[in-house]
């Protein structure tokens, strides 16, 4: 049924007239299937969408995306990350690869590729007959990264994973002298980013050599979600060692869901961070979630429909918990996302 809808799909998209078609936008209708839970539907879309338009950049990123968005389908042994996985990856970095070339002057398309190829570099840290492409890939990655800065300036998140991977050094492919000038750009431009910058280029045995740094900045930016969450992760590490710290971090979560009720890396740590017996207090932030998502993507309700799930799991309400979980597998049945931070339209 599904390869039907797509083949009728394709037909209606592709049959019209060029301009009818470029109007339509092949790219961000893929975007729309696969953040609406149907990535295969979208993959059939791109590849009948590149039959006739070769040379569109913006629809050979969306393929690598939606690649990315799939790589852990079905991956459920150790053995999967390069049967399934690793596979998946270096299709999508092909795709971003020729994103690049038809407009190299995109830093996103750089940003994508440099992730894609940082993130099958430390896959091959599990295989041990890769070990000799790591210094390559992460090499590759670097040149992206710092293309993506070049074409993409003011963006801090670009900046700051140019430093996340120079950091490593000459001998891995990275470029420490290159990546500490980085971090000082960073200190300029958003701060907070240029202290996290700074805390990977310090001393490892340091775990919380950032928290007075991102203290101070709170008083200047106590409404900055990143700064709130950076806090909230620095106390999370010391509630491991010492439980007092526990509410502090839950307490920051807090106010970035004040601030921005959307937010489902928020929503999230605040539910799994509770003890068992207090699950019960996430449930007012799970339904703002889900209120403020109700006319969004499919994947991001499935994300406040699993969390409700477990909390009614928690409070003994079974029925209702298989009934969220229900609901979420169906708006996304794989449970796709990306790891990487950049889920806008194409």
């Amino acid at each position: 049924m599904k390869r039907i809808l797509s083949t009728l799909m394709v037909y209606l998209c592709l049959s019209v007239p060029l301009a009818l078609a470029q109007y339509r936008d092949l790219a961000l209708q893929a975007f729309e299937l696969r953040m609406n839970g149907q990535p295969y539907m979208a993959l059939d879309l791109l590849d009948s969408a590149l039959l006739i338009y070769p040379d569109s950049a913006r629809i050979w990123f969306e393929k690598g995306r939606c690649l990315d968005w799939i790589k852990t389908d079905g991956c459920k042994k150790f053995t999967d990350s390069w049967t399934k996985m690793s596979p998946r990856l270096r299709k999508g970095g092909k795709c971003f690869k020729v994103a690049c070339r038809l407009d190299p002057e995109i830093g996103r398309y750089h940003f994508w590729m440099s992730q894609n190829l940082s993130t099958r570099a430390l896959l091959a840290f599990y295989t041990p007959w890769k070990w000799p492409t790591i210094g390559i890939k992460i090499r590759s990655s670097f040149k992206h990264a710092r293309r993506s800065v070049l074409w993409s300036p003011q963006n801090y998140n670009y900046r700051y994973e140019l430093v996340n991977i120079g950091r490593f050094g000459w001998f891995m492919g990275g470029n420490k002298k290159l990546a500490r000038a980085h971090a000082d750009t960073l200190n300029e431009m958003k701060p907070v980013y240029g202290v996290m910058a700074n805390e990977l280029l310090a001393n490892r045995k340091q775990p919380y050599y950032a928290l007075d740094h991102f203290q101070n900045l709170e008083r200047e930016f106590p409404t900055d979600t990143r700064l709130l969450r950076e806090l909230a992760m620095k106390y999370t590490m010391k509630s491991r060692s010492d439980s007092t710290y526990a509410d502090t971090a839950r307490r920051y979560i807090i106010r970035i869901l004040e601030l921005d009720p959307k937010n489902s890396w928020a929503v999230n740590q605040f539910f799994w961070n509770l003890p068992k017996h207090r699950k019960a207090e996430a449930l007012p932030y799970i339904e703002s979630y889900l209120k403020a998502v109700d006319s969004d993507y499919n994947c991001y309700k499935a994300t406040g429909l699993k969390l409700k799930g477990h909390c009614m799991k928690s409070l003994g309400e079974l029925s209702k918990a298989e009934k969220c979980f229900a609901e979420a597998n169906k708006l996304n049945p794989n449970g796709n996302s990306t790891f990487i931070s950049d889920w806008e339209k194409p």
